[in-house]
């Protein structure tokens, strides 16, 4: 698995900011998953939509938007609304294209706190953070699961390697 680093975050509304632990992840083959993601990503760059699914826990549902050539944001979905978003960067990015990053998640109903992003700006690159909006999101076991394979697999493409 490619090494990256990660960051989470809770927040409200009002843009009160918190880091908290990723949630624990499953003992679960995501190779599929992995695999579906890669091929839709080589289909639609710039955006889709798809559901994983890991019984006994309800379906989740994600939408990826490419921002860049090497940054795309997640939106994560129980009964359509978003309860976190995954902001994933390749460390390529421009100054420019990191100063679009945050309008286009606000744009996509996942707004990016001015706290959670100084620290984002300084974490190392790759990067997968991930802005926590219900705090039933914070210990989502799938969401635990799933967003760090689809990271990997992202950065992946742009040559991150394994330690």
């Amino acid at each position: 698995m490619p090494k990256f680093s990660a960051v989470s975050f809770y927040t409200t509304r009002s843009e009160q900011v918190q880091l908290v632990s990723p949630p624990e992840m499953l003992q679960w083959e995501t190779g599929p998953i992995v695999q579906d993601f890669r091929k839709s990503l080589l289909e639609r760059q710039q955006g889709f939509s798809a559901t994983v699914e890991i019984p006994p826990t309800p379906q989740l549902g994600f939408e990826w938007v490419g921002i860049t050539q090497t940054s795309g944001i997640i939106a994560w979905k129980r009964r359509n609304l978003v309860g976190a978003a995954s902001l994933l960067l390749a460390g390529l990015e421009t100054d420019a294209e990191t100063e679009e990053i945050r309008a286009a998640m606000a744009a996509r109903n996942a707004p990016l706190p001015l706290l959670a992003w100084r620290v984002i700006q300084r974490e190392a690159r790759p990067l997968l953070a991930t802005v926590h909006y219900d705090i039933h999101s914070v210990g989502d076991c799938v969401l635990g699961t799933i967003a760090p394979a689809i990271a990997a697999a992202f950065f992946a493409m742009f040559g991150a390697t394994s330690d």
